[in-house]
């Protein structure tokens, strides 16, 4: 196999164990029984023999409630845990977003702590039902490797929760789900954008204007979550074609619809072709980098609704936006043309663009922070930093923010002090900026001093 398949093959595992909470809870309940198959096993040997030291040598009966206590214990444990995750999703579905509960369903604290739990929930039962294994009924003796390691995985267990309670306190926070919906963004972009040095030869094509010679339409309906290029670029290898995908990763496409043009005569598996394309329900970052910004935006724009009305969240929601145009304005853009190996393209896959992004970035925050000053004004410290930080072909899309910013200053503000403030940047939307000088009059009535010419 080679290695970009492998590599894809090893994208796709992480992220199906991160977005299932099953996953390594089951590996939990594996290990344990491999555990309890190796401890049984040695106690069984050791049985006949003296008990080393830290070995339990206790009653069998101390024994049998030991493990008792620890299965009751950790499954009531196990229950608190999940109760709690169910809460806090319901929480940030209601507060931030839908699309929010994401972030938590992937938290690793999450799956290691519930894993633990079943895992030593496995154990204790295991070393319970085979307890014959451990005592020798005729000298009425007890020497038990497992009850010394169901006693340390309890003692595990109870850290791990301490552990876990402290963690989801942090976690569950708006500033802590943003910074890692930011991060997850950041590494996507690092993945799907790279450097001048680090990324593949630069190829362009043009798609043929005839009809095509085989259409591949979707056999249900869904989110193109992501495209096996290496996969797709195999499948056609040796063949004179030129597939064109129809839908770009993100979009919805329904029943029927086009998914794949194959423009060329040769004879290929257009079943294989079709399987290279993933589709579900729902979108993922992993090669969608736009639904990073998305998620983003979608918490602005629910702490920017009249019934939350808490610009500052929206204001940290363009912070992290800030940063990833900064990373995205100085990484070339893929044209979405991919090369066979005698360099011909082969493949074109719909790419969003670095207007796309701008606009994605702030219209919407800027639309519905309107008459926030707080929110404006970091749009505005946003883009000018751009402005002078990026390359002069970043500019044009950043220079009709501006303007937007302008047109929305002189409708969304009536009066000419709150206008002028509108109009000035300032990097916390309200701290550090200028724009908010005293009104200076012939009767200062906000000082109490009149004031007088000269």
């Amino acid at each position: 196999m080679d290695r970009p398949r492998t590599s894809t093959y090893l994208r796709e595992f992480r992220w199906y164990r991160r977005s299932r909470l099953w996953v390594v809870p089951s590996a939990g309940a594996g290990a344990a029984l491999a555990l309890a198959a190796a401890t049984l096993s040695v106690d069984h040997f050791l049985i006949t023999g003296p008990a080393p030291f830290p070995i339990f040598g206790g009653e069998p009966e101390t024994a049998r409630t030991m493990l008792s206590l620890i299965a009751t214990a950790v499954a009531t444990l196990t229950a608190l845990i999940l109760t709690i995750v169910a809460v806090i999703i319901q929480l940030a579905t209601q507060a931030l977003s839908p699309r929010a509960v994401r972030t938590f369903l992937q938290d690793a604290h999450s799956h290691l702590t519930i894993g633990t739990f079943v895992g030593t929930f496995t154990f204790a039962l295991v070393v319970l039902q085979q307890f014959s294994l451990t005592y020798d009924a005729e000298a009425d003796t007890l020497t038990s490797l497992s009850v010394t390691v169901a006693f340390v995985l309890a003692v595990v267990s109870l850290g791990m929760f301490i552990s876990y309670v402290d963690h989801i306190v942090h976690q569950a926070r708006v500033t802590s789900i943003i910074d890692r919906i930011g991060n997850e963004t950041r590494y996507a972009i690092r993945q799907e954008y790279p450097t001048e040095d680090e990324r593949p030869r630069h190829v362009t094509g043009t798609i043929p204007e005839h009809e095509p010679s085989h259409t591949i339409t979707s056999v249900n309906n869904g989110v193109i979550l992501e495209i096996d290029v290496s996969r797709l670029m195999k499948a056609i290898a040796r063949c004179n074609v030129t597939i064109v995908m129809v839908p770009a990763v993100g979009d919805f496409i329904p029943t029927g619809a086009r998914l794949l043009e194959v423009y060329g005569d040769a004879d290929i598996d257009l079943k294989a072709l079709m399987k290279t394309v993933d589709i579900d329900a729902e979108r993922s970052i992993m090669q969608d980098v736009p639904f990073g910004f998305r998620l983003l935006i979608d918490i602005a724009e629910r702490s920017l609704s009249t019934g939350i009305n808490d610009p500052t969240t929206a204001v940290q929601v363009v912070d992290q936006l800030h940063d990833l145009l900064r990373q995205l304005g100085t990484r070339p853009f893929p044209s979405g043309w991919y090369a066979d190996d005698e360099g011909a393209p082969r493949l074109y896959v719909p790419q969003p663009t670095w207007d796309l992004y701008v606009a994605l970035a702030f219209e919407e925050i800027r639309h519905h922070g309107a008459s926030s000053l707080q929110v404006v004004r970091r749009i505005r410290s946003a883009v000018l930093d751009l402005l002078e930080n990026l390359p002069e072909e970043r500019h044009p899309a950043l220079h009709r923010q501006i303007r937007l910013l302008d047109e929305t200053a002189e409708w969304a503000f009536r009066s000419e002090a709150e206008r002028e403030a509108a109009t000035h940047a300032d990097a916390q939307g309200i701290g550090s900026g200028g724009g908010f000088g005293p009104i200076v009059g012939e009767d200062d009535t906000a000082s109490g001093v009149t004031q007088t010419e000269g």
